[in-house]
């Protein structure tokens, strides 16, 4: 079984850093970790990453001491514990809107007495059967899976102090993308409005002693950490564009 890096990082109230990862590359994902990046976050909803390429890059994620989560296309049952049951670290489970939703998510990500997960000895989250204990390793399933309720929606901001209140839901993501849509101002995650709904929403998360992640632009990063948001990520895609422009700035005026 393993010990999740990025929960044990929040709960030591450090900010976890992460990069989103859109395409099964598992040497992306060693860069990835070579450059001390706390978590993946593994896209099946935007990106391609399936239930039979996310394996290689679980493991990948563990190599290089990076925290593997999935973002799942639904949630329906059968897809989230198909990615646990590889070995995944965590779910970022988009589109919560309710509490009710909630529930079902813990229901169908923890084992007994916190849930109903679906039973398989033989996964490759429990050493494919190998262990001396899976009484052990249902004990430690629960308490090391991180999961993460998306919050993207009008709906689910104004359902949120109860989403966060479920037993079972570690953190709130707060995707400002989706959210910027809802309020009329697609793409524009620094819009006022867009900022003073996401002000609104976090010491509510805060209250229900829940950990707070935010979508959004680098320069806000700091502003949101002094509200005590903990969780961030990148993407391999924003990543290269910084650092293309960073490249062509510096070699074009060195040319000069």
């Amino acid at each position: 079984m393993f010990i999740n890096n990025l929960k044990q990082k929040l709960l030591a109230n450090n900010v976890g850093w992460g990069v989103m990862v859109t395409f099964p590359s598992t040497e992306i994902i060693e860069m990835i970790g070579a450059l001390k990046f706390d978590w993946v976050l593994l896209d099946n909803e935007h990106g391609n990453i399936t239930l039979d390429t996310a394996e290689n890059c679980i493991r990948a994620c563990e190599v290089n001491g990076v925290t593997p989560i999935v973002r799942p296309a639904t949630s329906n049952p059968e897809t989230l514990s198909g990615f646990l049951d590889r070995g995944v670290h965590g779910l970022q489970v988009p589109h919560v809107t309710t509490k009710e939703e909630a529930e079902k998510i813990v229901t169908a990500t923890k084992y007994y007495p916190d849930g109903n997960r679906g039973l398989f000895f033989r996964s490759r989250a429990n050493n494919y059967g190998f262990n001396p204990s899976n009484d052990q390793y249902f004990l430690e399933a629960n308490r090391e899976t991180v999961i993460i309720a998306m919050i993207e929606d009008l709906e689910g901001i104004n359902n949120i102090t109860e989403i966060a209140s479920t037993e079972g839901i570690d953190a709130i993501f707060l995707g400002s993308g989706d959210l910027s849509q809802n309020l009329g101002f697609p793409g524009q995650q620094d819009h006022p409005q867009v900022l003073e709904l996401l002000d609104q929403a976090i010491p509510q998360v805060l209250s229900q002693n829940k950990f707070v992640g935010v979508s959004c632009p680098e320069y806000l990063i700091p502003r949101f950490v002094t509200k005590g948001v903990q969780i961030f990520h990148s993407s391999v895609q924003q990543l290269m564009l910084a650092g293309g422009k960073a490249y062509f700035k510096q070699a074009k005026e060195s040319g000069d």
